[in-house]
């Protein structure tokens, strides 16, 4: 008897297969399969064998993180390894505002609830933001010679205020209970619990992210991702968190964002009235709206859920506290984390977080607090200390000239411009622009060759600078220092203008190194040298330092102080944000590691009145190849 076969997966194939055994049988042989009913038998069972390999194709699918393509699957497995997908992440603003109430109110305080709407516009579109709790303000003087209600510092949450109740009843002791707003920011969660519909206090509840710690009795809550997509409150059972009981009322309420969208707005206004006809509101913005995210998309969770499991949620290696943090924190562009042992200088039984904002957003103090109080101590060896770096930005300008062969393109040498400067542009995007990554020259300038077969050549000089903000005053001296952690060419250091307070006088000037490591201060008007010794520069290491500058004001009222440099040859070739190059004894010393550095592309314009050179140019020539 024949066997059929049962490896093929395609129709036709597996037709085929059908067919040639029942061909084989003894009681089929004067059978026509191509003209006969049992033709579209055979169909039927063809089509039937195809659809259920896709099915099971479909369903290993499905179980693996890795290939898995529905979210709720990738959610699924996510949660077998204890993670908890992020959810989208509200704008968020600090705001002052002043009431001057009318004479007819007499009260002497006063309360902007968790409930009062604040309006911004962006892009023509109107956002709501509340304020993240209730705040009280005293009557007291104000600036006008009036009394009134002075607000120091108002957190406002961009979105909409949504408020759930649900009645425990005998199936659902421990949930869940589904909150259907795919948008919410669970980090404004608020969950209370009534004892029932006949008592009025309200009992709030905490969210915990962990198991671990929560005791039989602990009033705790947790949060998960449904397989709708959105998210669902789960209780304890009495032996994990406290179980609900029936007849219980559960109030959550929470703020659902427009995420991104709600970034950069930086004018508030109230429109309800809170003390009376003719009050007047002042607001003061302290910072834009910011940190607003989309939620976790699935290559997020594809990327961290792996990655967050392998921590067996402590914090013990550096990997884990980037995973710990990122799980957390969303609006993280990129994270270094480096011990004591490995700091310069070294400072044993610490570890050093440095974190870089996404663009549009900032981290907080509130934020490393949270961090280091919440995130890390529960997790982290006992007697480790965490401390916080702030990232230092070092800007690289590229003055690109391409030569290119004009018989074998129709590409003007404008067009040829633009789009080598929106491949540097590009190059720099996908490559650096945060922490622990270093350049390449050899990259950058493979990638600009990419771009044509026509491009026969490829020379850029490269130039570095720094930028210092909040310089200026007239009494207080300033210490300005800088790592370029590349060696630097002697002789080519300048800074941008500012006005310099040497020996009681002012004077315009600008600094430049005398090619044997101090720098000297050089008068704008005249290039007439006012200080010959106003500090240092390391030229092997890359190391500026000017110890104590006087500068009322910047050039031209410039947003801020710039010293530019040129790399050597050799370190043009590789500008190292992490990695340390290896030496001998004979050798000379070279930049260390810096592991707080972000490499970003400059792309200033030229300005004379404050001394800012240009950040990107790229100069194209067409010529005719030899043959």
């Amino acid at each position: 008897m024949a066997e059929l076969r049962v490896t093929e997966l395609d129709f036709d194939a597996i037709k085929a297969n059908l067919k040639t055994f029942l061909k084989a049988q003894e009681e089929l042989t004067d059978y026509n399969f191509e003209g006969s009913a049992l033709n579209v038998l055979l169909d039927i069972l063809a089509y039937n064998t195809h659809y259920n390999a896709i099915l099971a194709h479909l369903n290993a699918n499905e179980m693996f993180i890795d290939s898995a393509v529905k979210r709720n699957s990738v959610v699924s497995i996510a949660k077998t390894l204890g993670y908890m997908p992020t959810s989208a992440r509200a704008a968020r603003a600090n705001v002052s505002v002043t009431i001057t109430p009318p004479g007819a109110y007499t009260e002497t305080t006063l309360d902007i609830t968790r409930d009062t709407i604040f309006s911004a516009s962006l892009n023509n579109t109107s956002y709501t933001f509340y304020p993240k709790e209730g705040y009280t303000a005293a009557r007291s003087s104000l600036s006008n010679n009036t009394t009134g209600f002075f607000f120091e510092d108002i957190e406002l949450i961009e979105g909409r205020r949504v408020l759930h109740q649900f009645i425990v009843t005998s199936d659902i002791l421990s949930g869940p209970f589904l909150l259907p707003n795919e948008n919410l920011d669970t980090t404004t969660l608020r969950v209370r619990v009534q004892e029932s519909t006949t008592t009025d206090t309200l009992v709030t509840w905490n969210y915990s992210d962990s198991a671990l710690g929560v005791a039989g009795d602990d009033t705790s809550f947790f949060v998960e991702e449904s397989s709708t997509g959105q998210y669902q409150i789960v209780f304890g059972d009495n032996i994990i968190g406290k179980q609900l009981s029936v007849g219980n009322v559960v109030y959550v309420d929470y703020i659902t964002s427009h995420g991104i969208d709600g970034n950069y707005a930086s004018s508030f206004t109230i429109s309800q009235t809170l003390t009376g006809s003719g009050e007047q509101k002042a607001i003061a913005t302290l910072s834009n709206s910011y940190g607003g995210v989309a939620r976790e998309t699935l290559d997020g969770i594809r990327y961290n859920a792996p990655r967050f499991n392998a921590t067996k949620n402590r914090a013990v290696t550096a990997q884990d506290y980037k995973t710990l943090i990122s799980a957390r924190f969303p609006n993280v562009n990129s994270i270094s984390v480096w011990g004591g042992e490995d700091n310069d200088p070294p400072i044993y039984g610490k570890v050093f977080v440095c974190l870089e904002a996404a663009t549009g957003s900032i981290i907080t103090q509130d934020d490393k607090d949270i961090i280091t109080t919440e995130v890390l101590g529960p997790r982290s060896v006992v007697s480790i200390q965490t401390e916080f770096a702030d990232p230092e930005y070092t800007y690289i300008g590229v003055n690109a000239t391409v030569k290119y062969d004009a018989k074998t393109t129709s590409t003007t040498s404008m067009q040829m411009s633009s789009a080598i400067r929106s491949n540097i542009q590009s190059f720099f995007s996908t490559n650096l622009s945060k922490l622990r990554k270093n350049f390449y020259y050899s990259q950058m300038t493979g990638q600009i060759f990419d771009i044509s077969p026509a491009i026969i050549s490829v020379s850029a000089e490269i130039r570095l600078h720094k930028r210092w903000t909040g310089l200026e005053s007239t009494t207080r001296d300033t210490d300005i220092s800088g790592n370029f952690n590349a060696e630097i060419r002697p002789g080519t250091l300048r800074s941008s203008i500012a006005t310099l307070t040497i020996g009681g006088v002012n004077y315009e000037s600008y600094l430049v190194d005398d090619s044997a490591g101090t720098l000297v201060v050089k008068s704008v008007s005249d290039d007439s040298i006012i200080s010959s010794d106003f500090g240092t520069i390391d030229y092997t290491t890359g190391v500026v330092y000017v110890p104590s500058a006087l500068i009322p004001s910047l050039g031209g009222d410039a947003p801020n102080f710039r010293i530019y440099v040129t790399p050597s040859k050799e370190s043009a070739d590789i500008l190292s944000s992490v990695i340390r190059t290896a030496t001998v004894s004979t050798a000379a010393v070279r930049p260390t590691v810096s592991r707080n550095i972000v490499l970003k592309l400059d792309t200033s314009a030229s300005d004379t009145t404050y001394g800012y050179e240009t950040g990107l140019a790229v100069t194209s020539y067409p010529q005719i190849q030899d043959q």
